[in-house]
């Protein structure tokens, strides 16, 4: 496992681990599609939602937009082949449980609770897709909210800084009605990756970045 300690920021962390990813990742193939990937990483960044000069400035809003929806929206995604949204799953699990409230409810009851967790995997009816964001761990120290998030892979190329402002938003969620302070976030992903059709893009990105530093 490589750890890359705490990155801070969305915007620093979508950088720092693209530039690593294109530096020392290893180019496979999977059928038609060419990506780079770097396996066993973990980073953390603040939860805390702060204006990201970053993201403001290369982030793609359509992007975002699409990924807030699969936070916010309970619907299937047709993009992915018509699998239950983040939101169904995280608000609605398999039309039964809202398990976002859950883990509310269990954190106002124990504030020392080591089982604030919950999954997007709903076995009996994914098929072709598999959540990228596969569980959330909630861990309260010091009257502080933190969250563990296991990936079993980020697109850095494309996706990954929508997932952590999304991570992000439910993190300030729970933290707000557990009255807690909000912490900071630590991802564990099984890959990181971007595929080639973004590579230029990301080169560009990442010197233009570097450059104002």
């Amino acid at each position: 496992m490589k750890e890359y300690g705490n990155l801070n920021t969305v915007g620093n962390a979508w950088i720092v681990l693209a530039d690593e990813i294109l530096s020392k990742g290893f180019e496979r193939k999977r059928g038609d599609e060419t990506f780079t990937e770097l396996k066993g990483i973990s980073f953390s960044i603040s939860g805390d939602i702060v204006d990201d000069d970053i993201i403001r400035k290369y982030g793609n809003e359509t992007k975002i937009e699409w990924m807030r929806n699969n936070f916010e929206v309970l619907a299937p995604v047709k993009e992915l082949q018509d699998a239950n949204s983040y939101a169904s799953r995280l608000f609605d699990y398999c039309g039964k449980k809202n398990q976002i409230a859950w883990v509310v409810e269990k954190i106002n009851e124990d504030c020392f609770t080591r089982s604030a967790t919950i999954t997007t995997f709903e076995p009996l009816t994914d098929v072709y897709y598999i959540p990228c964001i596969s569980m959330l761990d909630f861990d309260i120290e010091e009257n502080t909210l933190n969250l563990y998030v296991y990936s079993r892979g980020l697109d850095f190329g494309n996706k990954a800084y929508g997932n952590m402002i999304c991570i992000a938003d439910i993190l300030n969620l729970v933290a707000k009605q557990t009255n807690l302070s909000v912490g900071g976030i630590c991802f564990i992903c099984k890959s990181i990756h971007i595929y080639d059709t973004e590579y230029e893009e990301m080169r560009k990105i990442i010197c233009e970045v570097k450059k104002g530093l």
